[in-house]
Order: C-alpha cells, then structure tokens, then sequence
C-alpha cells in the first residue's frame, strides 16, 4: 500500500501538470488575442507586409511587361533568367498578398494606445474586444458612466445615431449602456475551406463613438468613463 508521502508526492506531481497546462493555454490565448489585435488593426490601417508585397508583385509586372517590350522592339528572343525574374517576384508577391495575414507593425500597435489613452477620461475594453475570436456577426456595448450630470437618454440616442443608426441607449447605474447595431466580422475570405473572420470592423466603430460621440458628450456633459464590452 502506498504511505501518505508517497500519495502527497503524486498529488504535488499532477497539480504540477495542470499549473503547467494551465499556464500553456493561457499563454497561448494571449498570443492568439494579440493576433486578432493586430490583425483588426493592419486591415484598418494597413499592413507593412501586404505594402511590400503589393510593391514585389507590381515591381514583378512592370518587369514581365518591360522584357516582353524590349524583345518585341529588336525582334529577337531574351535570356531566360531575365524572364524568370520578373515573373518569380509576380509570383511571389501574389502568394504573400493571399497569404500574409495582413498585421499591423508594433508601432502602430503603440500609436492606438496612445489614441485611446489620449482621453480625458478613461477608456476601457477596446483591446480586449479585438483581442476575442472574430465572429460573422459582432456587437459592442460602451458604458457611459458621467462626472456629474447624465444627459438625457434621447439625446444621446440622437447623437449615437450619427455613427450608428442601429443602436439602442439605455439608462444603466449612474450612466448610459449603448448598444451597437450588428459590426460585421465577414471578410469574403477562405482558407481550408474555412471562412476568414476579423475584428476590423470594431475599430473604426469605436474611432467615431469617441470621435464623434463621447468628445461632444463630454464638453457638456463631462465623462468619467467608457467602458466598452464584446456582447457576442
């Protein structure tokens, strides 16, 4: 029979693993949802890779063609590595473009930071909401909490609807809960015969709600804090 130290020995081992496992899946999450980030960001802003892919493939073309030119002027063939050239870079450029997710640089990353972190209030959830799995069919919430007073609810409503004609405003606490119409995750993209979906349509959402919603709410009614929230 096994002696109470050798069962405490086994337990301390198999608590080990799961710890272990625990802190793999974890680590793993974080650099899926850093990803998803800086994938949503590259579509918005663009992507350094797809630029200088896009810049190979073109350089590719107008090679092909300027070769093609030159051996139709003189009548005459062209070596065969000054064909295969320009048509290797056309070929490559064409792969990366399908390929390459199209990821934003750290940079930029470092830049929407400051974007957000630029407020004269707090501003919460926005990564975390581009860091979740893209779906089809997305919504966003952002909680509305005041320094003082709470504009009235149709006002806002009113105003969101600028950016949002599908949204719903909501008294909730000390402030207001709006609800964002459905943001699209749909890319037109597959791979393996699995559809692509991405966050990038939640950045420009929120780039006019604190643009053009809660900077005019907050010179007149001053914000503490939004607060915004993947529902779906």
């Amino acid at each position: 029979m096994r002696d109470d130290t050798d069962l405490a020995r086994l337990a301390r081992e198999g608590r080990e693993r799961i710890e272990k496992e625990a802190r793999r899946k974890a680590e793993e999450a974080r650099s899926h949802g850093n990803t998803h980030v800086r994938v949503a960001l590259g579509v918005h802003y663009g992507s350094p890779r797809k630029r200088v892919s896009g810049v190979i493939m073109a350089l590719g073309i107008v090679g092909t063609i300027a070769t093609a030119s030159a051996a139709s002027a003189v009548d005459s063939s062209v070596p065969g590595e000054m064909v295969i050239l320009p048509l290797f870079l056309t070929f490559y450029g064409a792969l990366a473009l399908g390929l390459l997710q199209p990821t934003a640089s750290e940079s930029r990353v470092v830049a929407e930071h400051a974007y957000v972190e630029d407020r004269p209030y707090r501003v919460t959830g926005y990564f975390e909401s581009l860091s979740i799995t893209p779906m089809p069919k997305m919504t966003l919430s952002a909680q509305l909490t005041f320094a003082g007073e709470v504009p009235p609810t149709s006002l806002v409503r009113d105003i969101v609807g600028r950016v949002d004609t599908q949204a719903t405003v909501e008294p909730m606490g000390s402030g207001l809960l709006v609800q964002s119409g459905p943001i699209s995750g749909v890319t037109g993209i597959r791979s393996g015969g699995v559809w692509i979906h991405r966050n990038h349509m939640i950045v420009p959402w929120v780039h006019a709600f604190l643009d053009e919603v809660a900077a005019p709410l907050h010179a007149r009614y001053p914000l503490a804090q939004v607060d915004f929230d993947r529902l779906v």
